[in-house]
């Protein structure tokens, strides 16, 4: 039971790596398209989300609070949306 645990574990981070990935190659379409507002947020969104997974097999990663994780994801949020409509204005 416990090796099926770490494959379903190993399964989710490529689906959400691919997840990043897109969101990358979103971000390289809008700048090769001349939409660099757009690309910049897509680019930071999949940068951070990136960083994110690898920091994912640090136990002290997993230790930090939930309401920590809920601020830096809110802020997270917070520079797309500015970013996106700044690069959209």
């Amino acid at each position: 039971m416990a090796a099926r645990g770490r494959s379903d574990l190993a399964a989710m981070k490529r689906r959400a790596a691919a997840a990043q990935a897109a969101l990358l190659a979103a971000a390289a379409a809008c700048a090769v398209t001349g939409r660099i507002g757009p690309a910049m947020a897509l680019a930071f969104s999949g940068v951070v989300h990136f960083a994110d997974l690898a920091r994912l097999e640090s136990s002290a990663f997993a230790q930090i609070p939930l309401r920590r994780v809920g601020l830096r994801e809110m802020l997270l949020s917070v520079v797309f949306s500015a970013l996106a409509v700044a690069g959209l204005w």
